[in-house]
């Protein structure tokens, strides 16, 4: 770790370890990757702190904007969260 951490390279940059916990998962950006059998498996990660909102129904954004939002949103997980776990992310989604 001490060679991730040189100032030589860059005075503000600044790596550190996460450990998995006991539920054998690290947040990893907005992803928790799980350990899983020997396996690594993506589900979504909310922080604690969110609020959950993503876009007011009634903002200034176009129609097509707050469609193509949910749409992505779904395409997304879809995408990167393992196939076990996305029926419950969607519910999330869909509220």
């Amino acid at each position: 770790m001490d060679v991730f951490n040189d100032k030589s390279i860059d005075e503000h940059l600044n790596f550190t370890i996460e450990r998995e916990n006991e539920h054998n998962w690290v947040p990893f950006m907005d992803t928790k990757v799980i350990r899983r059998d020997q396996t690594l498996i993506l589900n979504s990660c909310v922080k604690p702190t969110a609020s959950e909102r993503c876009m007011n129904y009634h903002s200034n954004h176009t129609m097509t904007v707050k469609k193509n939002f949910v749409v992505q949103s779904k395409d997304r997980l879809k995408r990167i969260i393992h196939p076990s776990l996305v029926k419950p992310n969607l519910k999330i989604l869909e509220g």
